[in-house]
């Protein structure tokens, strides 16, 4: 077709390379032009551009275990939380398995029965499930959740172009957020490294030990006051002495 729309063996046009580039282009300016962090506007965008979604969020897989990045509400976080304790439900099998999963109607599905339970008495009826291919880890996967409080609510939008388009800025917004964490977390270890180091060398000035001692009396004094190692090496390097004084 001229419009680079793809046929149908139905009858009904399907979107095509030209569609996908303009809509690709309309998303791309509306997160342009909101001053929130992107993973938190494109929740919003999920709730406003597919119909029926109430509630909205963003999993993202750490190690064995899984975390909110960002949700809509309260309620979310909820829904989210009931997933993790149970280690079960649609939106931990999108990213295990790397593949959407549409439930119409809590009340009919019969795959995760204790969830399905939890969530319909928070008010949700349907829910869908878009696994997100992140660009900066093998290991790291994550999956855009919508909710909704009434069944068949994602019956025609699941496999949308609009939600393939949210889902692929969600993708790319999603690892964005998850490099700049990882970066903010290796900058924090890295200054606890340094002010770990700087203390190990004050009290090896002053008292005449080894690195070794001076590495346990960090230690010491981190489980006998409950502090991370952290807070007592910055107590050290700011005045030369070790917050408390062990015995012999």
């Amino acid at each position: 077709m001229k419009d680079g729309s793809l046929p149908d063996p139905t009858g009904a046009r399907r979107w095509g390379v030209t569609d996908v580039a303009a809509r690709l282009d309309t998303m791309a300016a509306r997160l342009r032009d909101d001053s929130r962090p992107t993973t938190t506007a494109i929740v919003e965008a999920a709730i406003e551009l597919i119909p029926g979604a109430r509630w909205a969020t963003i999993t993202v897989q750490e190690g064995p275990g899984f975390k909110s990045l960002v949700v809509s509400d309260e309620l979310a976080q909820r829904l989210d939380d009931l997933q993790y304790d149970l280690n079960i439900g649609p939106c931990l099998d999108a990213i295990r398995d790397k593949r959407p999963y549409h439930i119409p109607d809590l009340r009919t599905d019969d795959r995760w029965p204790a969830y399905s339970a939890g969530a319909e008495a928070l008010g949700v009826r349907s829910i869908f499930a878009q696994p997100l291919h992140l660009i900066d880890a093998a290991h790291t996967i994550a999956s855009l959740n919508m909710y909704a409080d009434r069944e068949g609510a994602f019956t025609e939008s699941w496999d949308s172009d609009q939600a393939v388009v949210l889902a692929t800025f969600a993708s790319m917004g999603t690892s964005v957020a998850v490099s700049r964490e990882r970066a903010e977390q290796l900058e924090a270890a890295l200054r606890t490294n340094r002010e770990i180091a700087m203390a190990i060398g004050v009290l090896m000035g002053r008292h005449m030990i080894t690195r070794e001692t001076a590495l346990n009396l960090l230690r010491l004094a981190s489980q006998h006051l409950n502090l991370k190692m952290s807070v007592i090496a910055d107590r050290v390097v700011t005045t030369g002495e070790l917050p408390f004084q062990p015995s012999a």
